[in-house]
């Protein structure tokens, strides 16, 4: 028999798998929406506490007070933070609900960076349902070498088409706070389709300091040639919003961004008419993989001259049956590293193989990409995970520091090689 995990506020190890253990008890009520719905209203509590509001998550002198107290807070954050909860209260029974409250009530969420909160809640999509659909969190420390890579600025506007907990929108928001004495726009926009991991985003945004995210639950692969398709096929009864419609209509803005960040849905097949004659590389077939089909639509939402990292299975790369997707990317792209993952990255969800993809839209397309164009490849040979998933942490590393200081990688060697690379190409 496994006993408990004994909670411990000096190790943040044992945060996670006290809260993870407690919030995923049976409680008869949607594990995940209920535990999604404690956090929020602990994190919620927190930020009112620095703003020298009362202190309203704890236990109060009996469990129907405590359920009293708790369904204020989910109902001011519902009304603070539309988009963030489905309901403003609990629907724990009253004992449950005043054992979670006990076992939280004097942690601290909010420490020095969200990290924990966004583990925790990668833990609960990853353990309902994400990985069912090829959708796996991306590893933060990933995320953080991808926004350093990519080297975001104030001015550009940021897109995340599958942006899933909204890991890459946060961490280039928060980048760009450090870069810039804490100064930022509003102009990072994240679409998913998935409704829970867009409740996520909105929500970490909304820590990170963003008021109004811009996060939407969409199918991204929805473009304005596919709505044509079904206007003229007379299957417009009820039109699906599309990134083009939030854009140009809600906030008369262009749909084109500076810089794209992306972790496409690994598996699935694509069979939708008017979405496959949208697109050039699927024109006239009956299916075609779903992530070869958002490689051509991120960089298409893409400026010219406009950035990418996208993380791509290896088979997209150097599959023979993907010869064609290739050079169509390279008419289009000029790529200038592609690092290869080992597998154990997406690990416990999969040991897919893959590779990170550094690049810019071309101003103009190519018929052949020039001779004289050079790209670095190398091999990410540590993740800081062993094959089960595990974390691997540096000696001596500090507990509350971030996954990329924490988890023992070669990812800063790696981004050292690449900014060195670039500053001698700079000088030739």
């Amino acid at each position: 028999m496994v006993g408990r995990h004994k909670l411990n506020p000096e190790r943040r190890e044992t945060i996670l798998l006290r809260l993870q253990e407690l919030l995923m008890a049976n409680s008869g009520e949607n594990a995940y929406e209920e535990a999604f719905k404690i956090i929020v209203a602990k994190i919620f509590d927190e930020i009112n506490v620095k703003n020298k509001k009362s202190k309203l998550f704890k236990n109060y002198k009996t469990p129907k007070e405590t359920r009293e107290n708790i369904n204020k807070l989910l109902y001011m954050a519902l009304e603070n933070w539309p988009g963030s909860l489905e309901e403003g209260k609990t629907n724990l029974n009253d004992t449950h609900l005043d054992i979670c409250v006990s076992e939280i009530s004097n942690i601290t969420l909010l420490d020095k960076n969200i990290e924990i909160i966004d583990d925790l809640f990668e833990y609960l999509v990853s353990s309902d349902s994400k990985g069912n659909k090829g959708q796996y969190f991306t590893p933060r420390s990933v995320i953080d070498f991808a926004v350093h890579l990519i080297d975001p600025k104030i001015h550009e506007s940021i897109i995340d088409p599958s942006c899933g907990s909204g890991g890459f929108l946060v961490h280039s928001l928060n980048y760009i706070k450090e870069k810039n004495k804490n100064s930022y726009k509003n102009n990072v926009w994240g679409f998913d389709f998935d409704p829970r991991a867009v409740r996520i985003a909105r929500t970490l945004l909304r820590i990170s300091g963003i008021k109004n995210p811009n996060i939407y639950n969409v199918n991204s692969l929805i473009n304005n040639k596919s709505l044509d398709f079904l206007i003229k096929t007379n299957k417009n009864c009820c039109l699906p919003a599309s990134i083009e419609s939030i854009m140009n209509v809600e906030f008369n803005q262009k749909s084109k961004f500076d810089v794209l960040f992306a972790n496409p849905p690994f598996a699935g097949e694509i069979k939708e008419e008017h979405i496959l004659n949208s697109y050039d590389i699927s024109k006239e077939k009956s299916s075609i993989e779903r992530d070869a089909l958002f490689l051509e639509r991120c960089i298409n939402l893409l400026n010219p001259g406009g950035r990418f990292a996208i993380i791509l299975p290896h088979n997209k790369l150097a599959g023979v049956a993907w010869k064609k997707l290739r050079i169509w990317l390279m008419r289009r792209v000029k790529l200038s590293l592609v690092v290869g993952l080992p597998r154990a990255t997406f690990m416990p969800h999969t040991p897919q193989k893959t590779a990170l993809v550094i690049g810019e839209k071309r101003r103009n397309n190519v018929s052949y990409p020039p001779k004289n164009e050079e790209i670095m490849f190398s091999i990410c040979d540590k993740i800081g995970k062993d094959s089960s998933g595990r974390l691997i942490k540096k000696i001596d590393s500090d507990e509350f520091s971030s996954l990329w200081e924490r988890s023992d990688h070669d990812l800063h060697e790696i981004l050292y090689q690449y900014q060195n690379y670039l500053e001698k190409k700079e000088k030739i």
